[in-house]
């Protein structure tokens, strides 16, 4: 394994010597790149936060027997639907 003394003895150079303008695009690209790391990490974390926070709202009909009974009839078609789905994969693929 070449270590970083022994690559800058063999080509001439040294750290001293290189361009600023090499330096300063070297930086640039380094700060892009951290800054691109930590905006993909802290945005998907703030957005399931934002998410978590919204399905979290009071509301505003909950004593509202309309309401209530849209959500139960919601809730059952959504498990309807689960199990008529899970039926015909299973069908379909396993058997």
């Amino acid at each position: 394994m070449v270590s970083a003394n022994t690559a800058l003895k063999k080509t001439g150079t040294s750290m001293a010597s290189r361009k600023p303008d090499e330096e300063n695009e070297s930086r640039r690209i380094l700060e892009e790149v951290k800054r691109d790391s930590e905006s993909i990490g802290s945005s998907s974390l703030a957005r399931m936060t934002d998410l978590h926070n919204r399905k979290r709202l009071p509301e505003d009909d909950a004593d509202d027997p309309v309401v209530i009974l849209g959500k139960k009839i919601g809730r059952w078609l959504g498990w309807i639907t689960v199990a008529v789905l899970a039926v015909y994969l299973i069908a379909t693929y396993a058997l």
